[in-house]
């Protein structure tokens, strides 16, 4: 189960924070767990290490947007571990002046 929190709309120059989470819904370990995610427009490709991650564990990573040019902006995030892979969350944001 993975679950975003991201907001409609932003400002240029006007932090908003994206929050992801995600429980491993598995009766295994996923192993070797990255987040990666990506804000086309917004910031550069980042990696969240989330090591392994037991059956019903739960991890949360925060990242801090700070717009610098209007238009419509898309995040995506995705989820990579030795056992999955693809699993993947994308958003429109709308940035204004």
């Amino acid at each position: 189960m993975h679950k975003e929190q991201m907001p409609e709309t932003g400002k240029i120059n006007e932090d908003f924070t994206c929050t992801f989470t995600f429980k491993n819904t598995l009766s295994v370990p996923l192993e070797e767990c990255e987040l990666h995610v990506e804000g086309l427009g917004i910031f550069r490709l980042e990696k969240f290490d989330q090591g392994d991650v037991r059956p019903g564990g739960i991890f949360r990573s925060k990242i801090i947007c700070a717009p610098k040019r209007a238009g419509e902006r898309k995040i995506v995030a995705e989820l990579i571990s030795k056992q999955i892979k693809g699993i993947r969350a994308e958003k429109i944001i709308n940035i204004t002046n």
